[in-house]
C-alpha cells in the first residue's frame, strides 16, 4: 500500500429464490467479468454502460472466496496498524447479512475476519495489540450497535487519536 485512500467495491449477486425461479420474470442485469450489464433494454429503462466494479462474484461463488479476494487484505492492513472497514450495502434481501454473518455450514466476512485476526495475535506473540471494533447496522438511517443492541439511534462522530511514544 502507497498510504493513500484505497477503496475497493465488491458484487456478489444473491444466488435466484424459489419464487423467482418459479415465476416469468425476466432476470435484468448478467453478470460479464467484472461488470454488470443490463438485459432486456425497454423504453422506460433503455440500455445503459455496463456497471464496472473491482469484484464481482456470482451466485455460485462461496463466501470464503470473497474473503480471501476483498476482505483478507483490509484485516491483515489492521493487523499492521492501518484503519480498515468492510461494510454490506445494498437492498432488503439482497444477501447482506448472510455475506456477513454467513450460517453453521458457510461462516461469513465477520467469523471468518475474527478467526484471521487472533491468529496474526497467536502467531506473533512478540507483539502487543490493541483491538477496537465496531459493529454497526445502518437502517432507514437509524444508527444500532450490534455489539450492544439497546443503544440504537446512534449519532457518529469522527474521532481523532493520537499515541505519542
Amino acid at each position: 500500500m502507497d498510504g493513500g485512500d484505497n477503496i475497493n467495491v465488491a458484487i456478489r449477486v444473491r444466488p435466484l429464490n424459489r419464487r423467482e425461479i418459479e415465476s416469468d420474470t425476466l432476470i435484468g442485469w448478467e453478470i460479464e467479468q467484472q461488470s454488470i450489464v443490463q438485459l432486456h433494454p425497454s423504453e422506460d429503462r433503455p440500455m445503459g454502460p455496463p456497471y464496472l466494479f473491482d469484484h464481482v462474484f456470482g451466485p455460485d461463488v462461496c463466501t470464503n472466496q470473497v474473503y480471501d479476494d476483498v476482505a483478507h487484505r483490509i484485516v491483515c492492513s489492521a493487523m499492521d496498524g492501518i484503519n480498515g472497514t468492510i461494510f454490506a450495502y445494498g437492498q432488503t434481501s439482497s444477501g447482506k447479512t448472510h455475506t456477513m454473518r454467513g450460517n453453521h455450514i458457510e461462516p461469513g466476512l465477520i467469523p471468518m475476519a475474527v478467526r484471521n485476526i487472533f491468529n496474526v495475535i497467536q502467531q506473533t506473540p512478540e507483539r502487543e495489540f490493541l483491538l477496537r471494533v465496531s459493529y454497526m447496522e445502518i437502517y432507514n438511517e437509524v444508527i444500532t450497535d450490534l455489539l450492544q443492541p439497546n443503544s440504537t439511534n446512534l449519532k457518529v462522530f469522527p474521532s481523532l487519536q493520537v499515541i505519542a511514544s
